[in-house]
């Protein structure tokens, strides 16, 4: 073999490869949520679905045994605990897409878990980011995908109970009841003297006129025996 046809085989093999190379350059890896429609509580999980869309030429299918994917947490707000079910997936591959040299996509999906813990920061509005890597090992190129999750924390703590200040109660003096009357001592008869008919004279006035009367009877005795 020359120098000539050597040079020529490691040409047409450098050719043949780089189709495969830069159509796996051109894959993507795209990662969509959406928000939670409410507020979440303290002391509260919610859960957020996420879809991934891997696209990958033929290289990608030299893979028999699948692309691995890993998923990751990483930006979670304060007072959260923040992990991804499952944690990793693997790209199931088709050996005959190689032969074709065709692109295509396939769809996986995961959830985010949103742990609020009870001390969180009250009326907090955060974003979560969790990242998607693909691991294809010496056959292709990694990819990396991301999304950004916007959460708003209500008020993690309930708010305190105000004391309400009223005066005293007013006093109510009860009206004295029929059975309390009739309990109660008796009050003290009142005495009326009454006044003494005028045809009634006084013991003492009769007893002097009496008296004299006598008096003058006898007088009048003496005078007609001295007569």
């Amino acid at each position: 073999m020359t120098r000539t046809t050597i040079i020529l085989l490691l040409a047409a093999a450098a050719f043949l490869a780089l189709p495969a190379a830069s159509a796996q350059q051109q894959g993507s890896l795209v990662l969509t949520s959406a928000p939670p429609t409410n507020a979440l509580a303290a002391d509260s999980t919610t859960l957020v679905p996420v879809k991934l869309e891997f696209t990958f030429d033929a290289t990608g299918d030299l893979q028999t045994a699948g692309i691995p994917v890993s998923y990751a947490v990483t930006k979670a707000p304060n007072g959260t605990a923040v992990s991804v079910s499952p944690a990793s997936t693997v790209i199931p591959t088709t050996v005959g897409a190689d032969a074709l040299g065709l692109s295509r996509t396939v769809e996986k999906t995961f959830q985010v878990v949103i742990n609020v813990n009870k001390d969180a920061p009250a009326d907090v509005f955060d974003t979560i980011e969790v990242t998607a890597i693909t691991h294809p090992g010496t056959l292709g190129n990694a990819f990396m995908g991301r999304t950004v999750i916007p959460i708003h924390i209500e008020n993690a703590q309930a708010p305190c109970a105000q004391a309400t200040v009223t005066g005293p109660p007013p006093t109510t003096v009860p009206a004295p009841s029929a059975s309390h009357a009739s309990t109660s001592a008796p009050a003290a008869p009142v005495r009326v003297q009454s006044a003494a008919p005028a045809s009634s004279f006084p013991v003492a006035p009769v007893a002097a006129v009496g008296g004299f009367g006598i008096v003058g009877a006898a007088v009048g005795l003496l005078a007609r025996r001295r007569g």
